[in-house]
């Protein structure tokens, strides 16, 4: 008897392929655009030669696909400036004076950072819009705080608080749009869904809203854009989102599509997305976020998750045009000075006259809103004039030195 060992069907199980050799394609291309690869010298022996028909044997070819090109990714090669002519050669060696009023938004020291800072906060259903400023004021220890718009208790969604200086901004995003998500219930079912549709895509450009008792006031917002998101005829809700100013009423915006669409209607659910260019993806955070960070750097001194909270008073003036300024002149500037033209090292193009810009240093600190007295045109040909008048000074007046003193 065969020992099982030493079976052939054994040995075929058990017997160790024969080393792969390693693939080098050849410049042959198959109609397909792949590499090909000849297999004759891997082949036995006997498929060598010619056919049973007397032609010769062509080699086997096994169709890979082709490796892509490495691509280079080599870093960019340094600046050569010691060639340059003059006084500019190795303009890169030359060390820049830093002082004590020297701190770029995002390096601040903490104390400074939290002193011209803004949060942006989902607020909960069940707390007013100065509750939630109040809440922050006690977390943050800070002076004094402030929001940029009355959300009722029911209202959830974006409210951004100030804290401190940055108090002197709300003025400027109130200015700015709104977007609200809105679910209205009307009173009886609506027979045919494109007059909604139709409807709340009318219900857009100036319209008056008559506030309540209180408010003893008529308002004339406008409405950008409103579109239906979805309709609900079982349930009678109507979902859809709306663009408009600030100080729009939305429980009136609901009462006027119940009037039109002739059933009635008010509203359910509301919910802002959107406040200025602040949205709720990314940068907005719950009063318990703000909260657990505010004891974490209290415990173990961690920063970390406070920066990550507040954002710098700077990021709301990304939609002005710029006007770099010397850091001469910051002192002259925040107790009321005009900016004159050769005091300025940069600015921005399509500057119109009277157009609202933000003046900033050369370490992107802003220093104030200002009206333009010239256009950009007129700056890049002028010899010497004002060139902005100051509106409001952001910055405090004592951050920077009366005058730069030079060695």
């Amino acid at each position: 008897m065969r020992s099982p060992r030493t079976h052939p069907l054994y040995r075929a199980r058990t017997a160790r392929p024969a080393a792969l050799q390693p693939f080098r394609p050849s410049a042959r291309q198959t109609p397909l655009g792949v590499a090909a690869k000849p297999l004759a010298a891997a082949a036995p022996a006997k498929r060598r030669g010619r056919t049973p028909s007397g032609l010769p044997r062509a080699p086997l070819t096994v169709a890979v696909p082709a490796s892509p090109r490495p691509v280079s990714r080599s870093p960019l090669p340094d600046l050569d400036n010691s060639t340059w002519p003059n006084l500019l050669a190795n303009f890169d060696r030359l060390n820049v004076p830093t002082g004590q009023h020297d701190h770029s938004p995002l390096n601040r020291p903490l104390q400074i950072y939290l002193r011209c800072g803004v949060i942006n906060i989902d607020k909960p259903s069940h707390l007013s819009s100065h509750q939630v400023a109040k809440k922050i004021k006690d977390i943050m220890g800070a002076k004094k705080t402030g929001h940029d718009d009355i959300l009722r208790r029911k209202v959830t969604g974006n409210l951004v608080v100030f804290m401190n200086n940055s108090t002197r901004l709300i003025k400027y995003l109130q200015e700015a749009s709104m977007e609200f998500i809105c679910i209205a219930l009307l009173h009886s079912a609506v027979p045919d869904t494109w007059d909604v549709v139709r409807v709340i895509k009318n219900l857009t450009g100036p319209v008056l809203q008559c506030p309540p008792v209180k408010g003893r006031l008529l308002r004339n917002p406008t409405i950008h854009d409103s579109k239906l998101l979805g309709y609900d005829p079982q349930k009678l809700l109507v979902c859809f989102w709306i663009s408009c100013e600030v100080g729009t009423n939305v429980e009136k915006h609901c009462a006027h599509l119940g009037l039109l669409l002739g059933v009635g209607a008010h509203m359910h659910e509301l919910r802002r997305v959107r406040p200025g260019f602040l949205g709720e993806h990314g940068n907005m955070f719950t009063i318990q976020n703000v909260e657990h960070a505010m004891k974490s750097y209290k415990v173990s001194k961690d920063e970390r998750y406070l920066r990550k909270f507040v954002m710098p008073v700077e990021v709301l003036l990304t939609r002005f045009k710029r006007l770099v300024v010397r850091d001469s002149v910051v002192f002259v500037l925040c107790h009321g000075g005009k900016l004159m033209l050769h005091e300025l090292l940069h600015f921005e193009n399509f500057i119109e006259k009277g157009e609202e810009v933000v003046m900033i240093t050369t370490k992107e600190e802003d220093i104030g809103i200002e009206f333009a007295k010239m256009s950009s045109a007129v700056m890049s040909t002028s010899t010497d004039n004002t060139v902005a008048k100051l509106k409001r000074v952001l910055m405090d007046t004592n951050l920077y030195p009366r005058q730069i003193q030079h060695s």
